[in-house]
C-alpha cells in the first residue's frame, strides 16, 4: 500500500555493499493501469548521498495517477490519451532532475530535461528547464503540471525555462513556431528570446530584461505580417476602436510592421524617480506612424505597481502620422466626415500633457494637399460629460463632406477660419 492505494506486481532486485547500494530492476503497477520502472539506479550514502538511474513510467489512465500522486478523490486533470516518460533520474540532497526526458502528454511527444534544487543557506528552490516538441497542447500540458503541483503549488524563487515548441495549441489556436526563453530571480526578470507565430501569418518576436531592485530596464516585441489587416487582427482584441481606424484608412496590399518598445531608467533629475517611456510604431504600405507616452513615476510606485501614485504623476504624449493620400489620414482620425483632403500626402503631429483625470493641454497640427490647420488647448476626456476648450487655426481645408458637397466644389474648398 502506498497513498491508501495499492500497488501491484511488485518486483526489486537490489545490491548492497560497505560503500554504495544499488537498484538493478524496480517494477511495480500503480492506479490508473500504471507500470513504473527503475533501473540502474546507483546510491552514495553520507550526506552528500545521491541516486541515479533510468525511469520508465506508462499509464493507461492519467487521471486515476494523478489523482493517486495527490492522494486527492476529486479530478483536476482529464485526458483521454495515455502517458509514457522515459528519463535518467538524479536525486540528491539538494537537488532533483529528470534528464533526457521523452514523454508523450495528451497525444504530444517532449523531450527535454527538467531539474529543481535548494539552496542549503536559504532554502530557496530553483527551477531549470529546457523543453522541445513538434506540437504540444499548451492547455492540456499546463492542466497536468498543475495537478501535479496540486493548488497550493508556488512558483520557485529563481527559474530559467526554454521552450522550443513547433507547433503550440492554445485556446484552439495553431502558433508556429513557438520558441520562449526566460527566467527570472530575486535581482532580475529577463527574456532572452520570444518568437511566436500564427496560422495567419503574423509573427511575434521579442527580448528585454529589468531589474528588481528599481525596476530599470528594457523590453522590446516586434510583429510582422504579410498585410495591415493580419496586424489589425493581432490589435482588436485589445484595442478595437484601434483596430477599427487601422482597417478604415483602406491601404493598398503589402506587408506591415508594429513594434513596441518599454524602456524604463532612473530620472536623471530625481534620485528617487524613474523615467519610463512606451514608444509604438507602424510600417505599413502608404503609412507611417509613431506615438510615444513618457513619465517620471515615483521609483517605489512603480515597483509596487501602485496605480494610484502612478496616475497622480505627469505624463506627456506625442504622435507623428503620415500618409502618402491625406484621406487615408483623415479616415484615421475619424475627420473623413467632415475634412476633405486633395490628392496628396498628409501629416499629422500631435502632443498631450498633464495628469491622469485632470484637464490635459494639447497641440496637434495637420497638414497635407488641401490641408493646412493646428489646434490648441486644454481637454477632459474623462470627465462626465467630456469636454475641452480649444483655439482652431486653418489656413486651408476643405469642408465639403460637412456640407454633403463633392469635394471639386468651390464653395468648400480654401476655407480659412
Amino acid at each position: 500500500m502506498l497513498g491508501g492505494r495499492p500497488l501491484q506486481s511488485f518486483a526489486a532486485d537490489l545490491r548492497t555493499d560497505a560503500k554504495s547500494w544499488s537498484i538493478d530492476r524496480l517494477d511495480f503497477r500503480a492506479p490508473g493501469a500504471t507500470r513504473v520502472s527503475l533501473s540502474g539506479t546507483n546510491a552514495q550514502p553520507g550526506p552528500s548521498s545521491s541516486f541515479k538511474g533510468a525511469l520508465s513510467i506508462d499509464s493507461s489512465d492519467p487521471d486515476a495517477l494523478v489523482m493517486w500522486l495527490q492522494g486527492r478523490s476529486e479530478l483536476t486533470y482529464r485526458s483521454q490519451k495515455p502517458m509514457r516518460l522515459r528519463g535518467d533520474v538524479e536525486v540528491a540532497s539538494h537537488r532533483i532532475a529528470l534528464e533526457a526526458i521523452k514523454a508523450e502528454i495528451d497525444g504530444g511527444a517532449l523531450e527535454g530535461r527538467i531539474a529543481i534544487s535548494h539552496d542549503p543557506a536559504d532554502g530557496g528552490a530553483s527551477l531549470d528547464a529546457e523543453l522541445k516538441a513538434e506540437r504540444l497542447d499548451l492547455d492540456a500540458a499546463t492542466a497536468f503540471a498543475r495537478a501535479l503541483a496540486g493548488p497550493q503549488a508556488e512558483w520557485p524563487e529563481q527559474a530559467r525555462i526554454s521552450l522550443n515548441i513547433g507547433h503550440v495549441i492554445s485556446a484552439g489556436e495553431d502558433l508556429h513556431p513557438f520558441m520562449a526563453k526566460f527566467g527570472y530571480g530575486p535581482k532580475t526578470i529577463s527574456l532572452d528570446q520570444l518568437k511566436v507565430g500564427e496560422a495567419s501569418g503574423v509573427l511575434v518576436a521579442g527580448a528585454g530584461a529589468f531589474a528588481g531592485v528599481d525596476a530599470t530596464g528594457q523590453l522590446a516585441l516586434n510583429s510582422s505580417a504579410v498585410s495591415l489587416g493580419q496586424i489589425t487582427g493581432l490589435i482588436a482584441p485589445l484595442a478595437p476602436s484601434v483596430a477599427s481606424r487601422l482597417n478604415s484608412m483602406a491601404l493598398g496590399p503589402g506587408p506591415a510592421r508594429l513594434a513596441l518598445t518599454l524602456a524604463v531608467d532612473k530620472d536623471a533629475d530625481h534620485a528617487d524617480h524613474a523615467s519610463a517611456r512606451v514608444t509604438l510604431d507602424l510600417d505599413a504600405p502608404q503609412f507611417r506612424g509613431s506615438a510615444s507616452i513618457t513619465a517620471k513615476p515615483e521609483a517605489v510606485a512603480l515597483r509596487g505597481i501602485d496605480l494610484d501614485a502612478l496616475r497622480r504623476g505627469e505624463i506627456s504624449l506625442e504622435s507623428k502620422l503620415s500618409a502618402e493620400q491625406g484621406g487615408s489620414l483623415l479616415a484615421l482620425l475619424g475627420l473623413d466626415g467632415t475634412i476633405a483632403a486633395g490628392d496628396g500626402p498628409g501629416q499629422f503631429q500631435g502632443s498631450v500633457n498633464g495628469v491622469w483625470g485632470a484637464p490635459l493641454r494639447l497641440k496637434i497640427s495637420l497638414s497635407g494637399a488641401g490641408l493646412d490647420a493646428e489646434a490648441q488647448g486644454t481637454a477632459e476626456p474623462w470627465a462626465p460629460q467630456p469636454r475641452g476648450t480649444v483655439a482652431l487655426k486653418a489656413r486651408r481645408v476643405n469642408l465639403a463632406p460637412l456640407f454633403d458637397l463633392k469635394p471639386s466644389d468651390r464653395l468648400a474648398q480654401n476655407i480659412s477660419l
